[in-house]
């Protein structure tokens, strides 16, 4: 597996435009106060864009939760993540996937990651935001942007 972090110039590494998109709105809102709201990110009011989308729930160990899993990423990834643990995905993408949302969470700030896995029939490759946002009760709330 092929895997890139980075927390700059996503704006020209990204080639995805909901990507792009849901960037913009994260920066826009974080210039306006601490902690840009998850409700600006909710998938239930994004309709397709809500296809592409994980959202992720810590869980206070080191963990999360997925509170989310858009019906595009869980055709592509083989299955529906919902209500599951971040740490059920094992691998090589999975250390991708666990560190990149702990430096999202940590520096509360985009971290953006490439990644690629090949399987006998098929190369994926994937961009993912990592956007971290905050709940209306102030917790912690991390959407994903996956292509």
């Amino acid at each position: 597996m092929f895997s890139e972090i980075h927390d700059s110039e996503i704006e020209k590494r990204a080639h995805a435009p909901a990507i792009s998109h849901f960037l913009e709105r994260w920066h826009r809102l974080a210039q306006k106060r601490e902690g840009v709201p998850f409700v600006c990110f909710d998938p239930r009011d994004l309709g397709d864009l809500a296809d592409d989308m994980i959202v992720l729930v810590p869980t206070g160990d080191g963990d999360f939760i997925y509170a989310s899993f858009g019906a595009r990423v869980a055709e592509c990834s083989g299955g529906d993540m919902t209500g599951r643990r971040c740490s059920e995905r094992n691998g090589p993408a999975g250390v991708v996937f666990a560190t990149s949302n702990r430096r999202a969470l940590e520096e509360g700030r985009p971290i953006f990651t490439i990644h690629q896995r090949a399987s006998e029939t098929q190369v994926q490759m994937w961009e993912r935001l990592v956007l971290p946002c905050k709940g209306s009760d102030g917790g912690d709330i991390l959407v994903l942007s996956c292509r």
